[in-house]
């Protein structure tokens, strides 16, 4: 019964936004609208398993993005990148949300017969998808290509659609990150969705991680 007031608080936080048409919006003005900081409701989908969740997501020192979360009942659990303006900073700090998405992805891998090691180069580009949400505020450029295509760290596909605003990236041979900002305001995106998933899968909705956050 809990779990379904939170879901559907959770949803009713995000009826106000009617904007699901991006327009006439052009790919450097959507990567514009993307929000890394602030705080709302969330949740993580880890091998079909959902946990919701409330967050807040900040730069600390100007140095440090910071994702803590609040599950009920259990407590606060942190993802943590350093250096976060560098493209390859210090090691996470192995904090207790980092192992949760680790540990479902690893445990994903290895059922399914593939390698683990998949698993740290999925948080290094979460890594990367994280200093695009926060390209403006650590002052860093991306590159826009007329085919779609812009880079920052390493190469993405960047696509307009329906309602949304994708950016993904292969990894390994059959496998992609994909980063989605929807529920466009006039200043921001008040929905991000990052997802890891097989491109051998028929389903989408069957990613090995989900991870939403709906901002306030």
């Amino acid at each position: 019964m809990f779990k379904f007031i939170c879901f559907i608080l959770l949803f009713s936080s995000c009826a106000s936004v009617v904007k699901d048409n991006l327009g006439d919006k052009e790919i450097p003005e959507l990567l514009k609208a993307l929000n890394g900081e602030g705080e709302g409701r969330g949740r993580v989908g880890l091998n079909q398993n959902k946990y919701s969740f409330s967050f807040e997501a900040l730069l600390n020192d100007q140095k440090d993005w910071i994702l803590a979360v609040s599950f009920p009942f259990h407590g606060e659990e942190v993802l943590q990148f350093k250096d976060i303006s560098k493209s390859y900073g210090s090691q996470p700090g192995h904090q207790r949300f980092e192992k949760r998405i680790e540990m479902g992805i690893r445990n994903y891998l290895v059922s399914h017969g593939e390698s683990p090691t998949l698993t740290q180069q999925f948080m290094l580009e979460l890594r990367s998808l994280i200093r695009i949400l926060m390209h403006q505020r650590l002052g860093l450029e991306l590159i826009h290509q007329a085919d779609g295509q812009i880079k920052l760290d390493h190469i993405y596909q960047a696509k307009k659609n329906k309602g949304y605003f994708s950016i993904k990236k292969l990894i390994g041979n059959s496998h992609e990150i994909e980063l989605r900002a929807s529920n466009l305001t006039d200043s921001f995106f008040k929905r991000t969705d990052i997802f890891f998933y097989s491109q051998n899968s028929s389903k989408k909705d069957d990613a090995i991680l989900s991870l939403e956050l709906y901002w306030n």
